[in-house]
């Protein structure tokens, strides 16, 4: 359960895990869940199908966060958004020590902050 961001990138590895366990984390990622699957169903199949990938990655995002996080976000009503604002407070949050560690004139060299927080960000194609 993630519940700041001490916990980030444990949540983040499980988090990807468990929804490419359950299929969906192309939901996430924007990528194609299937490149070669012949599609011969009717027009309106895949977005239902969308909408029911995202609902279940929604959910399952939703099971893993704290509930005080959940609460802040409930406004994100997609799978997507609610992922993408988990990491937009992630980069938030490092921003925030790094300016806190400056103002302790023990300021890290840039190229660190750089690597270190690249490492923690997801790996999907759109980045």
């Amino acid at each position: 359960v993630l519940t700041g961001p001490e916990n980030f990138q444990l949540w983040k590895f499980c988090i990807t895990e468990k929804l490419f366990r359950e299929k969906v984390l192309h939901v996430i990622t924007c990528a194609d869940p299937d490149p070669t699957a012949a599609t011969t169903t009717a027009i309106t199949a895949p977005s239902i199908s969308t909408i029911s990938a995202s609902s279940k990655a929604h959910g399952i995002i939703q099971d893993h966060i704290s509930d005080a996080l959940l609460m802040k976000k409930q406004v994100c009503v997609t799978a997507k958004a609610l992922f993408d604002e988990l990491i937009n407070d992630h980069i938030a949050k490092f921003h925030s020590l790094e300016s806190h560690l400056t103002g302790m004139s023990s300021a890290i060299d840039s190229r660190i902050i750089t690597f270190v927080l690249m490492h923690s960000l997801p790996d999907p194609p759109d980045w």
